[in-house]
């Protein structure tokens, strides 16, 4: 026989999410955005360091895109703070701010394009210095077919960069 509190700890294990309040999901959420973009900016620094001592084209183009990757995903966490701020302070959302949301979805959209484009030329300078032209083509065949024109956030975008990758 389970008892009570038991069963409560259990409801709580296997249902997380609904004992949290959506401020502090937004406050989470927000968090790990501002982590991601620091292990970003931090890849990217590793990255200069490596081209610095080896001057290896790959460590520049990856220096390049983590950085990119870096601030574009720091600016998705203060544009959205900046939302939620501006949804709690309105009770009516402006057609301005919707279009500046859209804005922000494809300024984010393109450093994320830019970003996996620029791993993509790593992978490029990597297959040529081994010496295999097979990796060299895919990656030259997935940059070139990646859906530039849909510059709008798209789930299927995630999805992408991990078969560019």
């Amino acid at each position: 026989m389970i008892h009570p509190q038991d069963r409560k700890v259990i409801q709580t294990i296997s249902h997380p999410g609904e004992n949290l309040s959506p401020q502090l999901l937004a406050l989470l959420v927000f968090i790990m955005e501002l982590v991601s973009s620091f292990i970003s900016i931090l890849v990217g620094y590793q990255a200069s360091k490596g081209y610095k001592a080896s001057s290896a084209k790959g460590f520049l183009f990856l220096y390049m895109g983590f950085m990119v990757l870096g601030v574009g995903i720091f600016l998705r966490a203060i544009t959205a703070l900046f939302f939620v701020l501006a949804i709690r302070t309105t009770e009516t959302l402006p057609t301005s701010l919707v279009s500046l949301s859209n804005v922000a979805g494809i300024i984010f959209t393109v450093t994320q394009l830019a970003a996996y484009s620029l791993f993509t030329v790593t992978y490029a300078f990597q297959a040529r210095s081994l010496g295999q032209r097979d990796l060299e083509a895919v990656g030259t065949v997935a940059a070139a077919v990646f859906p530039i024109a849909r510059l709008f956030y798209i789930p299927a975008l995630e999805l992408l960069a991990i078969s560019m990758l």
